[in-house]
């Protein structure tokens, strides 16, 4: 039998005081396959200053556990409570952009054959926007947000501490996972999309770098909100971004797109790499070196336009027919994340799962967010922070929108 919602520790903001005993889990991976000695880490990571800092606020700071290109992750522990945590670094000198390769870039790249573009560019990202998305987040599959802090030279963002690391490395160590267990991973990640889309939020990075795991509770937790963004009810978002070989169709198109449905298409993308181990797209085999980046990219997206992919032979027809309906190509015909979370293969590990998912969706995804009543401001009694985060988040309206927006009765 598989945890339920509620059995899984970190539902609240004291991730360390809920972890069960060992002996109470419940995992469908026999112990001796797990790896308990793994050090927990988040998938950002980066170089550090000279000068190693030990506390920052009421947060005691311990060894780095991650390094990259843009941030560097630590582990810390607070000093009054006790709880366990890590802090994601950032210079501020590069906070405002992330070293990343522009996604948009390799498309032009791959359409011109300017080597130029496929070198790394800094891109805006926005931090300011990812710590304003994760501020608003709350559900057991999303890594929370515990405090922001900084110092004349760096952000430190101190999140959730989860056991076991990415889901890449729990994959590779696999080379792939079984249909039992991807299914109930799979079924965390849905249901964190359908937290995220209730509210107008779609991730746009959907990979397992960005998705950890706890190895002793099967939880998976998505991480990595820098590429998020809000869409308006009916609007679309226009900026092209993610990891090529997990990006939609119509993300390479360049022109403006539903973040829902690109989320989807990129889960499918980590369902496949759960089952087989790589991912369905991919760069043209290439033992001997005759092909050029140019070219290996120009493959991939052709590829992807078509949704060109071989379906395994040892995939379920229930598993099979989800596939399908999730790389389709046109975006209005694409399985929406509800549809998927009702879908035949997820409803037949119902029972393993010891779960309904009719009646207690709302139990696994959340409640649908209310606004009761709701009392118009006046613009001298609007809170700067407040209205800042709004302006973070619908950066397309103006200022003068969104205060007609607060101020109106309606």
């Amino acid at each position: 039998m598989y945890p339920r919602p509620e059995q899984v520790p970190g539902t609240t903001t004291s991730h360390r005081a809920l972890e069960a005993p060992i002996s109470n889990r419940s995992s469908p991976i026999p112990q001796e396959q797990l790896d308990p000695n793994c050090d927990s880490f988040l998938s950002d990571a980066s170089g550090y200053s000279r000068n190693r800092k030990t506390h920052i606020g009421p947060w005691q700071l311990g060894p780095t556990v991650g390094k990259g290109g843009t941030a560097r992750v630590r582990k810390v522990r607070h000093m009054t409570t006790g709880q366990e945590a890590v802090a994601k670094i950032v210079s501020k000198e590069i906070a405002e952009k992330v070293r990343a390769i522009s996604l948009m870039n390799l498309v032009k790249s791959s359409r011109n054959g300017d080597p130029a573009l496929m070198t790394d560019s800094y891109i805006p990202v926005g931090l300011e926007r990812e710590i304003v998305i994760m501020k608003l987040l709350n559900h057991r599959n999303i890594v929370k947000l515990y405090d922001v802090w900084e110092n004349r030279n760096e952000l430190y963002l101190v999140m959730e501490k989860v056991e076991g690391g990415e889901l890449f490395e729990f994959i590779a160590r696999r080379k792939c996972l079984d249909e039992g267990i991807a299914v109930y991973l799979y079924r965390q990640i849905v249901a964190a999309l359908l937290y995220l889309h209730r509210i107008h939020i779609h991730h746009r990075d959907l990979k397992p770098e960005n998705i950890l795991i706890d190895v002793k509770t099967l939880t998976v937790k998505l991480v990595d909100f820098g590429m998020a963004a809000l869409q308006p009810k009916g609007g679309l978002l226009t900026t092209p971004c993610g990891s090529p070989h997990y990006a939609a169709p119509e993300l390479l198109n360049g022109t403006p797109y539903d973040g829902s449905k690109a989320d989807v298409w990129s889960s499918g993308v980590v369902l496949f790499v759960m089952l087989t181990g790589k991912p369905p797209f991919n760069y043209p085999d290439d033992p001997f070196d005759q092909f050029s980046e140019q070219k290996k990219l120009t493959i991939l997206f052709r590829n992807i336009h078509r949704a060109d992919y071989k379906m395994p032979a040892n995939f379920s027809p229930e598993l099979q027919d989800l596939v399908r309906r999730i790389f389709i190509v046109e975006p209005p015909n694409r399985i929406s994340v509800n549809q998927i979370w009702f879908h035949p293969w997820l409803q037949k590990y119902n029972k393993a799962h010891n779960i309904d998912a009719h009646k207690e969706i709302d139990r696994w995804i959340g409640p649908k967010p209310r606004i009761s009543n709701w009392k118009a401001v006046t613009r001298k009694n609007i809170d700067r922070e407040i209205f800042r985060n709004l302006r973070t988040l619908w950066h397309s309206e103006t200022e003068k929108s969104l205060l007609d927006l607060l101020c109106s009765p309606e």
